[in-house]
């Protein structure tokens, strides 16, 4: 599948996200297969939640507006529960990705687990990411 997701990932401290963009051609066609099927909200790795989570296609459906509510809601409590205050730059992010397809992601920062299998565990994200995409595209 050509083209491209765009990434934002969100921290604690609730500064503006880091952003960036996936190929889906520099994925893997076998993992893509495994995860055709597949809807993640969480990435686990020894019982911790590293990432979290959420997909929007971009289309501003009620489906997108409540994804992107639902990840505020979220990620505002995840962020006043470590002492700190979502920034506007974050909120704007959020609330545009109703009208743009994206990957809004938290991560947790977890420490007892290692970063090769964060990596690994992104990976695998962005992999049901693209197979969600790829999944909508047919319908």
């Amino acid at each position: 599948m050509n083209g491209s997701f765009v990434v934002h990932i969100f921290y604690s401290d609730g500064g503006p996200p880091e952003s960036g963009s996936q190929s889906i051609d520099a994925l893997s066609v076998s993992w893509l297969s495994i995860c055709h099927d597949l809807l993640v909200g969480r990435l686990v790795a020894n019982g911790k939640t590293c990432f979290d989570i959420a997909i929007t296609l971009g289309a501003n459906t009620d489906q997108d507006v409540l994804t992107s509510t639902y990840f505020r809601k979220k990620l505002d409590d995840y962020v006043n529960s470590s002492g700190n205050a979502l920034s506007q730059s974050a909120f704007d992010t959020i609330d545009a990705a109703a009208t743009n397809r994206c990957v809004l992601l938290i991560d947790n920062c977890v420490s007892d687990v290692d970063d090769e299998q964060k990596h690994a565990l992104i990976q695998i994200g962005y992999h049901l990411v693209a197979a969600y995409y790829e999944y909508t595209s047919q319908q």
